[in-house]
């Protein structure tokens, strides 16, 4: 199966469209076409002075969380989440225990 990533294209028109603000010329252009026909939208008339860009970029920081493990059965979504987030730092606590110079290790004496 190929690799999926985005092409240097892609990047480079995503790199105009902020760089030249065009969402923010877009957004106010169809806000301004929507006051027109709805004149008495002040909900319209004040989003046209806060106009910014809504995407929220995703924040996994837990890894995904794999709803057919037995771990997650039965948990709410924000448990599962908070489940996979323990058992991601169990699992670097244990590795850095594992691989990680003990304390009660005798060092070589230095001269």
């Amino acid at each position: 199966m190929g690799v999926k990533k985005v092409s240097l294209r892609k990047k480079g028109t995503y790199a105009v469209y902020e760089s030249q603000s065009k969402y923010n010329k877009n957004r106010k252009r169809d806000l301004a076409k929507h006051i027109k026909q709805n004149p008495t939208d002040e909900c319209a008339k004040t989003a046209l002075k806060n106009v910014e860009y809504r995407r929220k970029k995703p924040n996994t920081k837990g890894g995904w969380v794999d709803r057919k493990q037995e771990v997650y059965q039965g948990l709410t979504r924000a448990e599962a989440k908070l489940m996979a987030q323990i058992i991601k730092n169990a699992k670097k606590v244990i590795n850095e225990m594992a691989y990680s110079n003990p304390v009660n290790k005798k060092q070589p004496k230095q001269k």
